[in-house]
């Protein structure tokens, strides 16, 4: 990471400081001198490819470490997936490079703007990239619980399907309106929570 970081800035000072007045790089009309555009490529190619390989060890990194991981086979193939994600980082990387050509052209920040978009998918995408592992827990599905009639919302639905509330005991019988008669015991009154369900 130290390596990549480093390479990436020197890329960006060279990059800034290939027209000498700074101007030079949007004003031509501006007396200076800007660095060979071979210069230039080769500074962006270097940089492009050295984010690439390193994607692409980042994104293999978890198959590596999970293959022989004894953990079930589904949530195995939801982190490789997930993890994956940062493959669309590494393929808008090779993208951007299709577009190096706006570096040397004259009107250099118009003829940027494809380096621009891709470079902003390529960020936003390697952070939330990277950001998922983290956010797993907020997508796991809820444990399916049983069936029980949790409020007085439910005792409404029971009336209509034939049941009666028995006020001495306490619970609501379904009565004749099932085969099996049902009590939700512990229904005391509406917006409390029933806890148990016992046949009658």
């Amino acid at each position: 990471m130290l390596f990549m970081t480093l390479t990436t800035i020197g890329a960006v000072v060279i990059l800034a400081v290939s027209c000498i007045p700074l101007e030079k790089q949007w004003n031509k009309d501006v007396p200076g001198t800007c660095l060979p555009p071979k210069t230039v490529y080769s500074v962006a190619y270097v940089q492009s490819a050295f984010t690439i390989v390193i994607d692409l060890c980042l994104t293999s990194a978890p198959v590596i470490i999970l293959w022989d991981v004894k953990i079930k086979r589904g949530r195995k193939t939801l982190i490789c997936g997930l993890m994956s994600l940062g493959l669309v980082a590494t393929v808008s990387n090779a993208l951007r490079n299709c577009y190096q050509g706006g570096l040397t052209a004259p009107d250099m920040p118009y003829a940027i703007t494809n380096v621009a978009i891709v470079l902003i998918l390529e960020v936003g995408t390697g952070v939330i990239a990277a950001c998922i592992p983290a956010c797993v827990p907020a997508f796991r599905c809820r444990q399916k619980a049983e069936p029980v009639a949790n409020s007085y919302r439910d005792k409404k639905i029971s009336v209509i399907r034939g049941g009666r509330w028995d006020e001495g005991s306490g619970n609501w019988s379904l009565g004749n309106a099932m085969s099996d008669s049902i009590a939700l015991c512990g229904v005391k009154s509406p917006g409390r929570v029933v806890t148990k369900v016992t046949a009658c």
